[in-house]
């Protein structure tokens, strides 16, 4: 599995002693957050086209059973 180097850099960041550890507040501001939320933005819209598809496959494919049934 790979795993980034910005998540690698929280993880450390959040089992460090505690008075180096980063508040809940930081973490949410850590750059790795940041790229989630852009790579998720992709992803779903990603997800959108590929039930988009699957959508318009549905339906040809009941005309065309339709078709076959008259």
């Amino acid at each position: 599995m790979n795993v980034s180097d910005s998540a690698k850099d929280l993880i450390s960041r959040m089992i460090c002693p505690l008075d180096q550890r980063l508040t809940a507040e930081q973490v949410l501001q850590h750059p790795w957050f940041q790229e989630k939320e852009i790579n998720q933005s992709q992803d779903l819209k990603l997800n959108l086209k590929i039930l988009r598809s699957f959508m318009n496959a549905e339906k040809l494919k009941k005309i065309a059973l339709t078709y076959i049934a008259t």
